[in-house]
């Protein structure tokens, strides 16, 4: 390819990579406005800005002349990209794996608590609390666990607010077991997993939670011996950028941890 040629496909590169890290930063931004912010969309901002820096950077480096220093830093950083968006691709394939599974008849439900305003549920939480009440309405001899436990601004354990608004959508109360004590999804399945034994329940579970925490939710209790399938609750899309990144690093941990 001649050194003009490659200078226009270099050019329209550039171009091509600010204009999706700009609408990537937007992308990330927008869960701020509804309150949203946690490491994904943190992590999502910063790459984006990285990206534009680079480019500029880049652009500079070669008008001046720093022709060998953009030759060692342009395969440096390729690389590195096609690397981690190779695992990106990986990791969105194993959500919408996970989310797919269908539970069989007789499997336990368990409701992963998230966070509680006061005595009422999150916008996230009120849709897994409805994916459970159809669920459950479906399959009217199935048990259900409440899980999740009482964080910082919740008056109520999670587990009470899921089992409360159960109960408003028409479920028996007789058929829910709160488990109150959890403060993570390892903990929810893991106290789960404790009342299920007791009560000598099936260990295959239907997991209520959000699509992209299916997955992992589902790796853990693999671990924990049980078998897991999903009942999906559909996340806000205004919302989705900032959880669906936290979750990238989230099964990256779990993939490395023991």
């Amino acid at each position: 390819m001649r050194t003009k040629e490659k200078t226009k496909v270099f050019f329209i590169v550039k171009i091509v990579l600010g204009i999706a890290s700009v609408l990537s930063f937007i992308w990330f931004c927008l869960p701020l406005f509804w309150g949203v912010k946690n490491i994904g969309n943190l992590l999502g901002m910063l790459v984006s800005i990285f990206v534009v820096s680079y480019l500029v950077v880049i652009t500079k480096l070669a008008k001046k002349g720093y022709h060998k220093i953009v030759k060692i830093l342009n395969p440096i950083m390729i690389s590195l990209g096609a690397l981690c968006a190779a695992w990106v691709a990986f990791l969105s394939g194993c959500m919408i794996y996970g989310a797919s599974s269908t539970p069989p008849k007789g499997a336990t439900v368990v409701v992963l608590g998230c966070q509680v305003k006061g005595t009422k549920p999150s916008k996230h939480l009120k849709l897994r609390i409805e994916a459970a009440a159809n669920y459950l309405r479906e399959h009217p001899e199935v048990p259900c666990i409440a899980s999740g436990g009482q964080g910082n601004g919740e008056s109520l354990s999670e587990a009470q607010v899921i089992a409360n608004y159960l109960v408003d959508f028409g479920i028996e109360p007789q058929r829910i077991v709160l488990e109150d004590r959890s403060t993570n999804t390892k903990e929810n399945l893991e106290n789960s997993l404790g009342i299920i034994q007791e009560k000598k329940w099936s260990e295959e579970l239907a997991i209520v939670t959000d699509e992209y925490h299916q997955f992992r939710a589902g790796m853990i209790a693999n671990k924990l011996g049980a078998n897991s399938y999903a009942v999906s609750a559909h996340s806000p899309w205004y919302t989705f950028s900032a959880n669906y990144a936290r979750e990238l690093l989230a099964i990256t941990k779990e993939f490395f941890s023991h």
